[in-house]
C-alpha cells in the first residue's frame, strides 16, 4: 500500500505516486553528484541564485521524502540542504546592502502600528531612494530586509506553561507585504515604484507558520519619531 504522505506529496506536485517515488529514490542514489555540485557551486549573480534555488527546492522535496519514508540517507540529505541553504543565504543577504537606519524605517512600515502624525510622503520617498519598495498588483512590498519566519513548532516554559511560536531565518530573497495600505496606499499609488522581481519570495507579517515577526525596540521607535513624525 502506498504511503499516504507520498500520495499527498505526489498530488501536490501533480505527479503519479509511482513516478514520485521512483524519481526520489533515484535522486537518493545521486547524493555524491549533488554533493560535488554544491561544493563547487559559486553564487555571484541573480542567474546563479535562481539556479541554486531550484536545486534547493529539489533537495527540500527529497528531505521530506527521506523523512516520511524513514530513509537511511535522511541525515545526509539534511546536511546537503543545509550546506546549499547557507550558500544561498550568504548571497541573498549580501546582495542588497541597506543602512541600519533604512532597516529601522523598513521595519516601521511593516509594523502593525503607525504614528498618527507620520510623514507618509517623506517615508515613501526615503524607501524609494533606498530601492526598498516594490509592487505587484495592488500590493506593496519592502525588500532588502532579512527577518525571521514562523515555524510550525513551539517553545514551552516548564515554569509558566506558556507556549510561543519558534521563528527561523530563511535563505531566499524576501519581499514582505505592507499591511497598512488603508493609510498609505494613496501615497504609494502616486509614486513610481518598480514591479516585484519574480525571484523574490512573498511574506506577510503575522503569528502563523510562514508569517514574519517584527520587533520595534525603543531606539528604533525613537529614530522614526525624530525623523518621520511631524511635531
Amino acid at each position: 500500500m502506498d504511503n499516504i504522505v507520498n500520495t499527498l506529496s505526489a498530488g501536490m506536485g501533480k505527479q503519479d505516486v509511482s513516478d514520485y517515488v521512483t524519481q526520489h529514490n533515484e535522486a537518493l542514489t545521486k547524493l555524491n553528484d549533488i554533493d560535488d555540485k554544491i561544493q563547487s557551486l559559486k553564487i555571484k549573480t541573480i542567474e546563479d541564485y535562481i539556479e541554486a534555488f531550484k536545486l534547493k527546492g529539489m533537495l527540500s522535496s527529497l528531505f521530506c521524502f527521506a523523512s516520511n519514508n524513514k530513509k537511511e540517507e535522511f541525515d545526509r540529505v539534511a546536511d546537503l540542504e543545509n550546506a546549499l541553504g547557507n550558500k544561498i543565504a550568504k548571497f541573498a543577504r549580501s546582495y542588497k546592502k541597506i543602512t541600519p537606519n533604512q532597516r529601522k524605517l523598513g521595519k516601521y512600515v511593516l509594523w502593525n502600528r503607525a504614528y498618527m502624525a507620520e510623514n507618509r510622503d517623506k517615508i515613501a520617498d526615503a524607501l524609494i531612494d533606498a530601492d526598498m519598495l516594490r509592487k505587484r498588483g495592488n500590493d506593496y512590498f519592502i525588500i532588502g530586509i532579512d527577518l525571521a519566519v514562523g515555524d510550525n513548532t513551539f517553545g514551552y516554559s516548564n515554569r509558566t506553561g506558556k507556549q510561543w511560536r519558534l521563528y527561523h531565518k530563511v535563505c531566499c530573497f524576501m519581499a514582505i507585504g505592507i499591511s497598512w495600505l488603508d493609510t498609505r496606499k494613496e501615497i504609494l499609488d502616486e509614486k513610481d515604484i518598480p514591479e516585484l522581481e519574480s525571484y523574490y519570495e512573498k511574506y506577510w507579517v503575522g503569528n502563523y507558520k510562514g508569517g514574519v515577526k517584527i520587533s520595534m525596540p525603543w531606539k528604533d521607535k525613537q529614530y522614526i519619531q525624530q525623523h518621520y513624525v511631524s511635531r
